[in-house]
């Protein structure tokens, strides 16, 4: 079966959110067959396996993958990515949804439409709200602030992440720039974003209300205080790299 787009989550410790996770994803697929790629990256951790067994019988589109070790976001990423250029070659964008986080209604269909729409354009991201709290339900969020976000330029993307949390590309950039860089733990997204955008790639931020919301969570790989040091060395050394080349815009 072919595929528009993939979606690519990694599961580590997240029996918490898993099942209102899918149950969110579940909804955005209703009027479109997205793949969906859930990895559990936690090693003999079966329990992911019991909480998605109904799921998976019911989710033709979903496929599921354990892991032999611990890998990172950015491995799972670029495993998965390999397996798209293997086995559905003709998947033309990419999305990554974090199992904390959750998107708000026709997410997916709208960053898709934007692709299709902007044929020049290889990334497309979008603005989110904000929650300190664990599986917020999305009925009412007039409470909520917008993470900070801004319009796509070369300046901006070197003070910040702007594709952020979960934005959808082309994957045929990969084609041209290659793979996430593991050896970064933290960052390696924006890294990348960061090569694409200095390599003539062009993002865009949609206009419109926010479609994601995204949760501070305080045990996340990049929000966790503990891991902040480390975070902190890698994106100072990403800035000094990029920040050397021509600024252009």
């Amino acid at each position: 079966m072919m595929y528009k787009t993939a979606i690519i989550t990694s599961v580590y410790n997240s029996s918490l959110f898993l099942l209102n996770f899918l149950d969110n994803i579940k909804h955005q697929k209703n009027d479109h067959e997205y793949l969906h790629y859930v990895v559990n990256c936690e090693p003999h951790d079966f329990g992911v396996r019991d909480e998605l067994h109904d799921f998976l019988i019911s989710d033709k589109h979903c496929l599921y993958f354990e892991l032999d070790y611990s890998f990172t976001v950015y491995e799972v990423w670029n495993y998965v990515l390999k397996d798209i250029q293997q086995h559905f070659p003709d998947t033309e964008y990419v999305t990554n949804a974090n199992v904390d986080d959750l998107l708000l209604e026709d997410c997916l269909r709208i960053h898709e439409d934007a692709l299709e729409t902007n044929k020049d354009v290889d990334l497309v991201y979008c603005r989110n709200l904000i929650s300190n709290e664990p599986n917020r339900s999305t009925d009412n969020l007039d409470d909520l602030n917008v993470y900070p976000t801004a319009q796509f330029s070369l300046n901006g993307m070197l003070k910040s992440n702007l594709p952020h949390n979960h934005p959808m590309w082309r994957i045929s950039l990969h084609d041209r720039f290659g793979l996430f860089d593991t050896t970064y733990k933290y960052a390696a997204d924006w890294e990348f974003w960061l090569r694409c955008a200095f390599g003539g790639s062009k993002f865009k931020l949609i206009d419109g209300e926010p479609l994601g919301l995204y949760y501070w969570n305080p045990q996340g790989q990049t929000t966790n205080q503990n891991n902040l040091l480390q975070k902190t060395l890698e994106e100072n050394q990403i800035l000094n790299k990029y920040s050397r080349k021509k600024i252009g815009a």
